[in-house]
């Protein structure tokens, strides 16, 4: 099956007109472009929504929610379809884009979907410093979804920052951080599905354990985090440290303490971490994920029954831009021990709902900014106040519960997702039709928006 644009024009214009309750003429829906919807058409370009990654979650959660609420979106990924064929998944249609040597995200690509679908606005959800051969041809048409998570960006980031036509930022400590520039940016939560990550009833639990080969008396350390990078970003070895520090001070409670890790321990782009685990001598204490299930992605009904069987979830990062898994577990009423740095300072809220690890320094990652070095004796202390102090942890979970409910992702868009594409909307429509044209276009027809 090849790919039709006006195809699926065709399906979108419908969608238009039963909004505006008037029937579609045959210029609009065969032979001319897309006519003015009553809300922003959006290209939607990052990882396709069925990768069980944080951009593939973001998507799959956020984009059928904008189309039920009248946006038109197509997707276009970067990652997760190959050239040659396209998907259509749901109310929108995932759209492959041409990577080559020379445009390794397919940027090219993108400026023809504009072009082709007629979109209003390319809104960018993937990491902002791959963007500048993007920023350079969309101008104000480009609005960044992006994480922020290091803090002193060199001035080459900054630049790029300004050059994007909105900007909106995950988390609080994003938002300050670029104020330091002098950029405004607009705060967008990621969320969670509160429907399906949920507690389970106590006399539940053991069942979640045995699934995961976990038995009911242990008290189980759970990580859920790529193994993907060359640099310690998710902070693999000082979590295993912390571990060893930890069973070195309590020899007995090897008995009954296991880590859980929900990772592939193979990846040749990251740690070897059977390796790791090995030297530290902690390799008896761990329960690796199935690495087939890895592979195909668990659903999210699994992965809850994965985070119930936890006591608490550990995450040692070195940084995060919003940390899906944390805000997750929180749903399912599960506390987490992580660095005090960027985002992960808010998931626990500032402390009242998860145990805080002060980093030890900080240190400069591969794009100049600099990043946290976690404290693995910081984080040994933590796991043994978890061990110990059984209340603590329980009213820590009983918090994180609560606040996970501000965060359900109904409530993220209707309170801020649909608020910032309204602005958008004013400001877009408010520009001449040439300061709408996308450079170096053919096209750039845009329809003119209908005025109210």
């Amino acid at each position: 099956m090849s790919l039709n644009p006006e195809e699926i024009r065709k399906q979108i214009q419908e969608k238009i007109q039963e909004q505006q309750g008037t029937e579609p003429s045959i210029s609009q829906t065969v032979s001319g472009p897309v006519a003015p919807s009553p809300k922003l058409k959006i290209l939607w370009y990052g990882v396709a929504p069925y990768i069980k990654s944080g951009y593939g979650v973001v998507a799959a959660a956020c984009v059928d929610r904008l189309i039920a609420r009248g946006y038109p979106t197509i997707i276009a990924a970067y990652y997760g379809i190959d050239s040659g064929g396209f998907l259509k998944l749901g109310n929108t249609y995932v759209v492959p884009v041409d990577k080559t040597p020379g445009d390794q995200f397919g940027f090219a690509s993108i400026l023809k979907h504009m072009d082709k679908f007629q979109m209003d606005i390319c809104l960018y959800m993937t990491d902002f410093w791959v963007a500048r051969g993007l920023a350079d041809r969309l101008g104000e048409r480009l609005q960044v979804y992006t994480p922020i998570d290091h803090e002193n960006y060199a001035a080459e980031q900054q630049d790029l920052l300004r050059k994007f036509g909105g900007l909106a930022i995950p988390s609080m400590h994003g938002v300050r951080e670029v104020a330091k520039y002098g950029i405004k940016a607009t705060y967008l939560p990621h969320g969670v599905d509160i429907n399906v990550y949920k507690p389970v009833p106590e006399i539940e639990k053991p069942k979640c354990r045995e699934y995961f080969k976990l038995k009911p008396e242990q008290f189980v350390v759970g990580i859920v985090a790529e193994n993907n990078d060359n640099e310690p970003r998710k902070g693999w070895d000082a979590m295993f440290n912390a571990v060893k520090i930890f069973l070195d001070n309590n020899p007995d409670a090897r008995k009954d303490f296991k880590l859980m890790c929900h990772t592939n321990p193979y990846n040749p782009k990251g740690y070897n971490l059977i390796g790791l685990s090995k030297n530290l001598k902690i390799e008896d204490v761990i329960t690796w994920q199935d690495p087939y299930m890895k592979l195909l992605g668990m659903p999210p009904n699994l992965m809850m029954v994965l985070y119930n069987s936890f006591d608490v979830l550990f995450n040692l990062a070195s940084r995060e831009g919003f940390c899906l898994p944390m805000l997750e577990a929180q749903a399912c009423g599960i506390p987490s021990i992580t660095t005090r740095f960027s985002a992960m300072i808010e998931r626990v809220n500032y402390g009242k709902c998860g145990w805080l690890v002060k980093p030890k320094g900080l240190r400069f990652s591969p794009i100049n900014a600099q990043t946290a070095i976690p404290d693995e004796l910081g984080a040994a202390d933590a796991l043994q106040e978890a061990y110990d102090k059984d209340k603590l942890r329980k009213m820590y979970g009983k918090r994180s519960l609560a606040y996970s409910k501000n965060f359900s992702w109904d409530l993220i868009v209707d309170k801020y997702f649909v608020p910032w594409l309204e602005d958008i909307d004013k400001a877009f429509k408010s520009k001449p039709l040439e300061a709408r044209k996308i450079a170096g276009s053919s096209q750039n027809n845009v329809v003119p928006p209908k005025q109210e």
